[in-house]
């Protein structure tokens, strides 16, 4: 199946209409019969909805100060061994929008933009005045479980219609799910292929992948291994509803990365 949500702050007819069309393409071409890739390195196209659950992966002992402060964070190396992402990477807590409120659940204001990681380099944690108090960090009234809330991911310069050419040999992913860490301090995430997962050849999509597992680090698909950022940002709204209606989404465009791993 295709899976895939569509949305934004203002109406645009053609945009709708393209993006249905831009679905039903993809589901003609899963019709075709799917291919088993064996394990290995391959280069990889991340669709926007793919970048954004690895970037959502952050919220969770991740560019929280508590869980860099208790050794529990994928940022560890950047934090202590001053390890950086590619300077493509680039990522903030941006308000600006207004998809979500800067206050958080104490009613404190948080910075309209706060850059998190900046052409690679770690800039700033998402710090709480719990946490603040705690390891006597600054604050910049992030809610107490530090997690993202206003996500936005620079751009690059890799227009969409060039994607499959840059791609030429590899793996097309518009979805990854049940995402974990397997290594935790080392930024190491598992999890499977699914929905309008593709093989591409000489620039061609060939056919849909059987479902499969990969296990890679944010160091490589976001650092040494991110080859281009795509040219145009689209929203992932957030869509959860244990509880209740959460609100905001994140911000980010599609990557090509010259090598991601499969394991299984």
């Amino acid at each position: 199946m295709v899976k895939g949500t569509f949305s934004g702050s203002d109406w645009n007819q053609h945009e709708y209409e393209n993006y249905l069309a831009q679905s039903k393409d993809k589901l003609k071409l899963m019709k075709r019969k799917p291919v088993k890739v064996s394990t290995g390195e391959y280069r990889t196209w991340f669709e926007p909805a793919a970048v954004a659950d690895f970037l959502s992966m952050f919220s969770w002992n991740g560019i929280s100060e508590a869980s860099l402060q208790q050794g529990c964070s994928g940022f560890g190396k950047m934090r202590h061994d001053d390890t950086r992402l590619s300077p493509s990477f680039s990522i903030a807590e941006d308000f600006s929008s207004g998809l979500v409120p800067r206050f958080n659940s104490n009613g404190e204001i948080s910075p309209d933009v706060l850059p998190l990681i900046q052409d690679g380099e770690l800039r700033n944690t998402l710090v709480s005045s719990r946490t603040a108090a705690e390891y006597g960090a600054e604050t910049n009234y992030a809610e107490g479980e530090e997690y993202l809330r206003s996500p936005r991911m620079n751009p690059g310069n890799l227009s969409q219609d060039k994607v499959l050419s840059s791609l030429d040999k590899g793996l097309y992913l518009s979805n990854v799910h049940y995402l974990n860490w397997s290594d935790n301090p080392g930024g190491r995430i598992t999890g499977l292929t699914r929905y309008a997962c593709f093989w591409v050849e000489h620039g061609e999509i060939q056919a849909p992948i059987k479902t499969m597992r990969f296990d890679d680090t944010f160091y490589r698909f976001f650092g040494d291994e991110l080859e281009a950022v795509g040219a145009k940002t689209k929203l992932i709204p957030e869509v959860q509803t244990y509880g209740g209606r959460n609100m905001g989404g994140i911000v980010c465009p599609g990557i090509l990365a010259s090598s991601f791993a499969l394991t299984l």
